[in-house]
């Protein structure tokens, strides 16, 4: 059976947006829980994308990891992770040609 649009977004993009976002995060000197505060997850899901155990069954070219650590800063300094995380998926949704309204 084929995945809807919808589907492919819940359960292979959207952890894997999550899981770049935290790893980015990390790196830019946030512990487990301001990452899990910031992203709007639980600190074991953070802990799951880290070490690559959640969120890890699709990879992202250059230009999207790009805007993922941008969207990663600017978490950071305050802007709303929802509004980011759409946006990193609205940035895939074109590039891979998926037609899903985004909501949001």
């Amino acid at each position: 059976m084929r995945k809807t649009p919808c589907e492919i977004i819940v359960w292979d993009i959207l952890p894997c947006i999550r899981r770049e976002l935290a790893k980015n995060m990390a790196e830019m000197g946030l512990n487990e829980t301001k990452i899990a505060e910031a992203i709007g997850v639980t600190v074991a899901a953070v802990s799951q994308y880290l070490s690559n155990k959640r969120g890890a069954q699709t990879s992202f070219d250059d230009e999207i990891q790009k805007e993922i650590k941008k969207s990663a800063q600017k978490v950071i300094d305050g802007e709303d992770s929802a509004k980011e995380i759409c946006r990193i998926c609205t940035l895939i949704k074109t590039k891979k040609g998926l037609e899903v309204p985004c909501g949001i």
